[in-house]
């Protein structure tokens, strides 16, 4: 559930003018309460503003909204081989600790 919902944040962000994705993202959130969560949004947030070409927020920066150990997101499969996620995770997601690939993300 959750990778779908970050996954559709990412989506509409995408389609979204500039300017208010940088207004949406600009102040820092509450956390949910699970800090592999608030890692992931983190990490999208820094995604749609790489690719929205605006600043990303300091607030990302902080060592709340990073995950403990690393944290791999998405369905398991027995055919992937071991450390998949860590060797085709994407790297903005990687720095706040999270192991997802683009594959993990597309919204059906």
């Amino acid at each position: 559930m959750a990778v779908r919902m970050v996954a559709r944040f990412i989506n509409l962000a995408s389609k979204s003018p500039s300017t208010e994705v940088a207004t949406a993202v600009e102040a820092e959130p509450l956390s949910c309460g699970n800090r592999n969560f608030d890692a992931f949004l983190a990490g999208a947030i820094d995604l749609v503003c790489l690719r929205a070409g605006i600043d990303i927020p300091a607030w990302t920066a902080k060592d709340e909204w990073r995950t403990e150990a690393f944290w791999e997101v998405g369905e398991e499969d027995d055919t992937m081989p071991g450390g998949y996620r860590i060797a085709w995770g994407m790297a903005i997601f990687r720095r706040h600790g999270v192991l997802v690939t683009a594959n993990d993300l597309v919204v059906v």
